[in-house]
C-alpha cells in the first residue's frame, strides 16, 4: 500500500509510519505498546513482510503519530467504517460523485474549500 508524498514519489505505508515516528521520536516497543501489538509485527509490516493492521489499530497510529485518520487508513489500502457507512447509504450518488471527483478541476475545488482534508 502506497500513497505519493509531496514531489509525487510513492511512499508506503510501512516506510511513512516509520519514518514519522522515528521524527517524533517513538521507539519502536513504545509504539507497540502504545497501539497494543508486538514490536515484531510493527517491525515487519514497517519493513513490508507484514500488511496493515486493523482499522482500528490503524486509528490508533493516527492519533498517536498525529496524523490523518482518513488519510492513514487510505493508505493502507482501507476505508473508515464511518465512511462505507456514508457510501452504502446512497451507492449510486457516491459513486457517481467519486468518478466526477477524479477529474483535476472538482480536485482543485475541493482543495480550496476544504483544506483540511
Amino acid at each position: 500500500m502506497s500513497m505519493n508524498d509531496k514531489r509525487g514519489n510513492q511512499v508506503k505505508f510501512g516506510d511513512y509510519i516509520r519514518n514519522t515516528r522515528i521524527a517524533l521520536k517513538i521507539g519502536l516497543r513504545e509504539f507497540a505498546l502504545l497501539i497494543g501489538i508486538s514490536a515484531t509485527y510493527i517491525s515487519k509490516m514497517e519493513n513490508g513482510y507484514y500488511a496493515p493492521p486493523s482499522e482500528e489499530r490503524i486509528v490508533k497510529m493516527a492519533e498517536i503519530l498525529k496524523l490523518n485518520e482518513d488519510n492513514l487508513l487510505a493508505m493502507a489500502g482501507k476505508i473508515s467504517s464511518d465512511l462505507q457507512k456514508i457510501i452504502t447509504s446512497e451507492p449510486e450518488l457516491y459513486v457517481a460523485f467519486l468518478k466526477k471527483a477524479q477529474k483535476k478541476d472538482i480536485k482543485q475545488f475541493l482543495d480550496k474549500k476544504f483544506k483540511e482534508y
